[in-house]
């Protein structure tokens, strides 16, 4: 009776999951969400496409018109590119590492080096 019971239970969840749509994959943490707003306004396009990896590692993938965020002088002269990859520390939350390429976000994860290369399947 016991493992019916069980069964049952494992089955109700796995038909529950199913319906909501789930991927299986982790939902993005709201710091991470919170970082990716201020990210777009710091890459001068607010209208960015924004997607995540959270494990093992956490980034920030932006599409869009990008502008790069440190470099000096003027806004207008600074490079741009179309694909950025923002790594951050998964402990400290903060500010690791990042890429700006003329591409897509795998391009931009590739720039990051290893092992972010081959994380494209990743991308949330």
């Amino acid at each position: 009776m016991r493992g019916i019971v069980l069964a049952l239970a494992s089955l109700a969840l796995l038909l529950t999951t199913a319906a909501c749509g789930s991927s299986g994959r982790p939902e993005p943490p709201r710091w991470l969400e919170n970082k990716a707003r201020g990210l777009v306004e710091q890459f001068n396009d607010p209208s960015a496409d924004v997607s995540y990896i959270v494990r093992p590692v956490p980034v920030v993938l932006l599409e869009g018109s990008l502008r790069c965020p440190d470099c000096s002088g003027p806004i207008s002269e600074r490079p741009t590119g179309s694909a950025a990859a923002i790594r951050f520390d998964p402990k400290t939350h903060v500010f690791a590492d990042w890429s700006l390429v003329d591409g897509d976000r795998c391009e931009a994860l590739r720039a990051l080096g290893r092992p972010y290369a081959g994380w494209c399947s990743r991308v949330q």
